[in-house]
């Protein structure tokens, strides 16, 4: 698994939207997120014997609880449509952070945005 492979999936992953609060795809880019999907897929398809986390994370806006609840669903809905493209269910899980790991600050509404994401990790070969 190359670096450039590894900055490839953030991307992406980080670009599948949600609609706001909840943990379905926004219907204004369902398109894009497609795509997106389409694109990790065909990544992780190459890497037969990785293991890989998809990761949720929210901003801080809202109950603590709600937003740890919200996290874990985004990222199994992200793990459930990579299952129905075909990526090997073997070889994913998927776990929520809520707010705990911002990678921005929350202070401001653009933070805000980049802590509302999915992240894609590589755990390594089976």
């Amino acid at each position: 698994m190359t670096k450039e492979t590894l900055a490839q999936l953030k991307v992406e992953a980080r670009s599948i939207f949600f609609t706001t609060g909840k943990a379905t795809l926004n219907d204004a880019k369902k398109g894009e997120t497609s795509g997106r999907l389409d694109a990790i897929k065909e990544i992780l398809r190459n890497y037969p014997n990785a293991k890989f986390t998809i990761n949720g994370h929210t901003d801080n806006v809202g109950n603590a609880k709600a937003n740890q609840k919200l996290s874990e669903a985004r990222a199994k809905v992200v793990m459930d449509l990579l299952i129905e493209k075909g990526v090997n269910p073997e070889n994913l899980t998927s776990k929520g952070y809520g707010s705990t790991k911002p990678v921005k600050s929350n202070k401001t509404a653009a933070g805000r945005a980049e802590n509302r994401r999915t992240e894609i990790v590589y755990l390594g070969n089976l």
